[in-house]
């Protein structure tokens, strides 16, 4: 038909060049529109049940992690990148919305690796016509990480300020991330101080069938310093990725991380007083690419659990100076009397015995008086280092004061023998030579037992009775022990009476001196 004819009909016929005119236009716009779309983040989409393939607009597949396919060929399965726990919702919401007309609004998460997890808001309404749905793709990812990480902050803040100790919450911190972020296994690594290396101290997963094998073998690993993937973080005091685990040879796991089906990891140290104290590490199924959520959450976890283990170390080290002597690190007196009432306490609940060894050490003030204080600081550190190695672990040293020392020995098994040997060995090892500036020193010690409930029912009952029968070691030669008996205290008490008759009679000028001459009856002469 002519374009006459055309006209006649009552059609709209544009004249040949206008045609042209309006395509460049309509492409003009399009380019405009794309252009739109990609500054805001956002990309349109239709569904139709009668078309082969979803439409999607350039944007809304740069979202999805797609690529535009070339003229003429389909588009790729718009579920390839999404997660798989969103994958199935998702396709929920589009039938029931073209089979049905119900729009939604709804968020789904994504793996690009252009910028790893991406959160995307898909909305999508009847378009008017039967079958057809259409809608737009927005990306929400900005908004969604300052949530996760408002959220992450705002749990462990409290978790943490619930608890005295990291221990029993480490792991509920370890599954808010997992479950916030998307990670299928979570650990915190501790720093064990005796080995200087790391080890597990919780690992999460929702799935232990899945992960149990990964996470025993967690267990049975410990990581010095540049060892491993833990062990590159505790070294370098670094976060680090591994966006494939496949072809990362350096993690001593990787065998066991693929047959669990992990593909990708991340982990972050977490530094107390400037040194690395912890390491938390995350797995997922998927070779992530660094997501740059996660390095700003990782920051300000590991500053919250950081800080919080330094108010901890700050805590137990004033509870250390409150109940320590500076000089030697044994307890102190109040904290050693307190140690043996409570163990007095138990021994009554349990029927048990206690002992405690009342040590002296003998020619010190000499020392101390000769060589100066600083000398007889040392000699003081070299003597409660050899108690130390007398005594078992569940055994409390104490230093009472100057050359004093005490022992609290908890159950004591077959007692006076046991106790004896203890004893023996303190004596033996006060013996050998001590080395201050230079030159080689010998000293002895006097040691007194008491025994609960013998020699007394309360701490310091207990206390003074060993303190007794230390002093009779003293008046009787010293370098040896003695265990109370009843006519030690007696006679102790006696001593010290006459000690306190004759300073009173030395203040109150009450001696006099007399002279008596002696007389042989044969001669009647003196003696001289």
């Amino acid at each position: 038909m002519s374009r006459q004819a055309r006209a006649a009909h009552g059609e709209t016929v544009l004249p040949a060049n206008e045609g042209a005119e309006w395509d460049a236009i309509l492409g003009e716009r399009i380019a405009t529109l794309a252009e739109l779309e990609r500054i805001a983040h956002f990309g349109s989409w239709s569904f139709d049940l009668l078309a082969r393939h979803p439409s999607f607009s350039g944007e809304a597949l740069r979202l999805l992690g797609l690529a535009c396919p070339p003229p003429g060929q389909a588009p790729p399965d718009y579920r390839t990148h999404l997660h798989a726990d969103d994958r199935p919702r998702i396709e929920e919401l589009v039938y029931a919305a073209i089979t049905c007309g119900k729009g939604f609004d709804a968020q789904l998460r994504v793996w690009r690796e252009d910028g790893g997890l991406r959160w995307l808001r898909v909305i999508g309404r009847d378009s008017g016509e039967p079958h057809h749905v259409l809608g737009v793709l927005c990306d929400i990812t900005p908004l969604k990480r300052v949530e996760m990480q408002q959220r992450v902050e705002l749990e462990v803040a409290r978790l943490l300020a619930g608890t005295s100790a990291l221990g029993p919450v480490v792991g509920k911190i370890v599954r808010i991330v997992c479950q916030t972020l998307g990670w299928e296994w979570g650990a915190y690594w501790s720093l064990d101080d005796a080995s200087n290396q790391m080890r597990l101290l919780k690992g999460w997963s929702p799935s232990r069938k899945a992960y149990g094998q990964f996470e025993s073998a967690s267990g049975r690993s410990a990581f010095a310093r540049g060892v491993g993937l833990v062990g590159d973080v505790f070294g370098s005091g670094k976060p680090r990725w591994v966006s494939d685990i496949g072809k990362d040879h350096t993690l001593l796991r990787r065998q066991c991380a693929i047959d669990a089906g992990l593909r990708g990891g991340f982990a972050f140290p977490v530094k107390a007083d400037g040194r690395v104290v912890g390491v938390l590490e995350f797995f997922s199924r998927f070779a992530r690419q660094p997501d740059a959520s996660l390095p700003a959450i990782s920051r300000t976890l590991a500053a919250q659990i950081g800080q919080f283990i330094e108010r901890r170390l700050v805590e137990e080290r004033i509870r250390y100076h409150a109940s320590h002597d500076h000089l030697c690190g044994l307890l102190n007196r109040p904290a050693f009397n307190e140690r043996l009432r409570q163990a007095i306490v138990r021994a009554q609940r349990s029927k048990g015995r206690v002992a405690v060894l009342f040590i002296d050490l003998d020619g010190f003030k000499r020392i101390n008086d000769t060589l100066g204080h600083d000398a007889g600081d040392a000699l003081l550190q070299q003597f409660s280092q050899r108690l130390r190695n007398c005594f078992r672990e569940t055994d409390a040293i104490g230093r009472l004061g100057g050359d004093e020392f005490a022992v609290l020995v908890q159950n004591p098994g077959s007692t006076t023998n046991v106790l004896a040997r203890f004893a023996r060995k303190v004596l033996r090892r006060t013996g050998e030579p001590f080395r201050v500036q230079g030159r080689e020193y010998r000293l002895s010690a006097s040691i007194g037992v008491g025994i609960y409930p013998e020699d007394g029912d309360d701490a310091a009952t207990l206390l003074r009775s060993a303190d007794v029968a230390m002093y009779h070691v003293k008046w009787h030669g010293e370098n040896r022990f003695q265990f109370y008996a009843a006519r030690t205290d007696s006679h102790t008490h006696d001593q010290l009476a006459m000690e306190a008759s004759l300073a009173r009679a030395l203040e109150q000028d009450e001696l006099s001196l007399a002279f008596q001459p002696i007389y042989q009856l044969a001669s009647r002469a003196s003696k001289r």
